[in-house]
């Protein structure tokens, strides 16, 4: 008879991939809780906006590519790179001054947060 509660592993598994979930979406929106600062470097607004649609037009393209890469590799490995490039994209970004810089860094972490959803997506329904 099956057991309408979760076990041990389905929890742990479930509260793995919300907080992953969370870190990644922590990353997609931490250079927008920076911009006050980039501001005062020097930047100004059309530079930002150029910055910012880089990371969304990535992260566009990146969903199609998550989800098919999401049933061709593992969903565990998937989902962990993922959130393991785009920390470091985003660990990389004090380290730059310059647009083409910023606008690199975040177009790859772009790329990387769009295979969150569609690994861990795929996680949850296998662990159901």
């Amino acid at each position: 008879m099956a057991s309408s509660k979760f076990s041990r592993y389905q929890m742990a598994i479930f509260a793995s991939m919300y907080l992953g979930y969370m870190i990644y979406m922590y990353d997609r929106r931490s250079f927008t809780y920076a911009f006050p600062a980039v501001i005062e470097e020097g930047f100004d607004k059309s530079q930002l906006g150029l910055i910012v649609t880089s990371q969304t037009t990535a992260y566009a393209i990146s969903k199609f590519l998550g989800g098919v890469l999401s049933d061709k590799v593992s969903a565990k490995i998937l989902f962990s790179a993922g959130l393991f490039i785009s920390g470091l994209s985003v660990l990389a970004l004090p380290f730059f001054n310059s647009v083409a810089y910023f606008s690199a860094l975040w177009f790859l972490c772009g790329l990387a947060q769009g295979c969150g959803w569609p690994a861990c997506a795929k996680i949850l329904r296998q662990v159901h």
